[in-house]
């Protein structure tokens, strides 16, 4: 699904800090759909897009800031992860992608590469495919939700640059040691400034980006890459936009974005790995039903794959998943998507999942209770905007269905 860029934090919704729209609605709307306005406090929250802000000029010029050098460390270097900074390891059954890999390295040529899709379309795997294949040095970051802490992300990230360059970014590490940490401001130029001090290009992956819901965190990352040094380009892989100027990189011809709908198999791709996993003749046999029931979704495609590998019956297995997922695929989707909202918004899903096509006039009258068509508007840009499996029918985006699977789960529920 190509669309361009447009959890909220909150307590309820850990994982999702993409903005909705619904808080802004007057309340006397609001309040018309009980089961929206649940929805909507849960999606409102506070960590909307951070507003724009400015770096002073001067700043950008300093070299040091007053710390506490007698304090001891806040965040002692024993408190990081070491495996956070590992590259994963490459799976045994990856297809190569060289027409991703060829955008990729194009997008090099700006400051950012955004890679957005749901749980399970290879995002990570792309990368690590990817940065096997270049010379230049990659520092590696897999984010969790302790890194929404600003302290702890700037402690983070300046452990995967070292990790690269073992003398550089001392200035940042100092702050781990002051009584009082810095502003936001001074941390990104000590930052900056220690970026400009790197001796050769590097690239920066983020992964796992969308675990990240705090605006402090959102906000410098904004400024790292409003004065981002010429060395550094930086990849930032997610479940959902985040909460950056992502159109005005675009305009600008800094940012590279792949989404779900360039990452999604083609039928040769699903050919090619499901010959690894079954063979060649299972696999001419299976692609084309399996291309229908999953629409290319990595993840769906190998747990499919492993349960057409364990039955004796494969025409059976895929008659069954036209009407049902498996169970190892439900499990997924569940825990993958579905837990990671909140109740209000999973009972808003479920029911709209009884719809074939939906538009948000058709969910207001099957939602009831005078649902005002907007509210349900900007749930329905919410959802999409959070890549949870809604495909757009019309070039309005007026209507909507969604994927197969995540519809049957929805309603199994």
């Amino acid at each position: 699904m190509e669309r361009r860029p447009g959890t909220a934090g909150l307590n309820t919704i850990r994982r999702f800090s993409s903005p909705i729209e619904l808080a802004r609605l007057p309340r006397a709307r609001v309040e018309a759909s009980p089961v929206l306005q649940a929805a909507a406090q849960a999606l409102s929250g506070e960590h909307a897009p951070a507003e724009p802000i400015s770096l002073p000029p001067a700043q950008l010029v300093a070299s040091q800031l007053p710390l506490s050098e007698s304090a001891a460390p806040a965040v002692p270097p024993s408190s990081l992860l070491r495996t956070k900074l590992y590259r994963p390891r490459s799976s045994s059954d990856v297809i190569p992608r060289a027409h991703l890999i060829e955008r990729l390295n194009a997008g090099l040529s700006g400051n950012v590469t955004l890679i957005s899709a749901p749980a399970g379309f290879g995002k990570t795997t792309l990368l690590v495919e990817w940065v096997q294949t270049i010379a230049r040095p990659t520092a590696w970051l897999s984010l969790d939700a302790n890194d929404n802490e600003l302290r702890v992300f700037v402690h983070a990230l300046a452990a995967a640059l070292q990790s690269v360059f073992p003398d550089a970014f001392q200035a940042t590490a100092s702050l781990l040691k002051a009584l009082q940490f810095p502003s936001l401001e001074q941390v990104a130029t000590l930052f900056i400034n220690d970026l400009a001090d790197v001796p050769e290009d590097v690239i920066l992956v983020l992964d796992d980006y969308h675990l990240i819901h705090t605006s402090e965190v959102h906000r410098l990352l904004e400024l790292l890459i409003r004065y981002l040094s010429p060395q550094l380009h930086l990849v930032l892989a997610t479940r959902f936009d985040p909460p950056l100027p992502l159109v005005k990189w675009l305009a600008l011809g800094q940012l590279t974005e792949l989404r779900g709908a360039d990452l999604r198999f083609t039928l040769q791709e699903m050919q090619a790995f499901l010959a690894r996993v079954l063979g060649n003749e299972a696999a001419r046999q299976s692609a084309m039903a399996l291309e229908e029931r999953t629409g290319g979704w990595i993840a769906m495609l190998r747990l499919a794959a492993l349960s057409l590998r364990s039955t004796s019956d494969s025409a059976s297995f895929l008659q069954r998943l036209g009407h049902f997922p498996d169970r190892n695929m439900s499990s997924y989707l569940v825990e993958e998507v579905l837990d990671q909202l909140a109740p209000a918004m999973q009972e808003v899903l479920v029911r709209i999942s009884m719809l074939e096509q939906f538009c948000a006039e058709l969910c207001a009258a099957l939602l009831g209770e005078d649902a005002p068509n907007a509210q349900v508007q900007a749930s329905l840009d919410w959802v999409e905007r959070s890549n949870l499996f809604l495909v757009p029918l019309d070039e309005r985006q007026g209507w909507y269905r969604f994927h197969h699977l995540f519809q049957q789960v929805l309603q199994q529920r």
